[in-house]
């Protein structure tokens, strides 16, 4: 078979998602740091009943930074028809991204009326600091030896593990609920 033949059978993950194994068909030599496990989180949640029916809730997260692989130039050393997603010669989980942190606020008044019914109006914030947490990170290494193939020490500098696409701001919604 013809080399692009089988260039063109290949598949490659899609952006931002990152695949556990690197070794598809031989997960046992691919033992590392979950992608999905920073290493702290904290998560702090409350809820104060004021007087008249009002309520204030709100939600604070913390985690550090989220592990992910470096990007390497895609080869499929296993055999499996994937793309390989992390440069050969780095660990899994390697390397770490910037730190998330997000508050959310709840304001409601409740107001009842007839038997079991209650009117809700209500205002909730969400990433109330506007702090740009990181959504898809730089993972690609550059090539620091010449050879035209990114490198373990291309894998640094201010632009690398930066983000690239954060979640979204600050997010403002009104809502109103009528319970019958």
């Amino acid at each position: 078979t013809d080399a692009t033949d089988n260039f063109s059978t290949l598949r490659v993950p899609p952006r931002g998602a990152e695949i556990s194994f690197l070794w598809n068909n031989f997960p046992e030599r691919d033992i590392g740091v979950s992608l999905n496990a920073p290493k702290h989180v904290m998560v702090f949640s409350g809820l104060y009943r004021l007087p008249a029916g009002f309520d204030i809730s709100g939600r604070v997260d913390f985690q550090s930074g989220r592990p992910f692989n470096a990007a390497g130039y895609p080869f499929d050393t296993d055999g499996d028809n994937i793309f390989d997603n992390r440069l050969i010669g780095t660990e899994k989980g390697e390397f770490s991204g910037p730190s998330f942190f997000n508050v959310d606020l709840r304001a409601a008044w409740n107001l009842p009326f007839g038997e079991g019914k209650n009117f809700t109006a209500l205002i909730e914030f969400f990433n109330l600091t506007n702090h740009a947490n990181p959504y898809v990170l730089n993972s690609t290494c550059q090539d620091s030896t010449g050879d035209g193939l990114p490198d373990r020490g291309g894998c640094s500098g201010s632009v690398f593990g930066s983000t690239v696409e954060a979640f979204p701001g600050r997010e403002v919604q009104i809502g109103f609920k009528v319970d019958f």
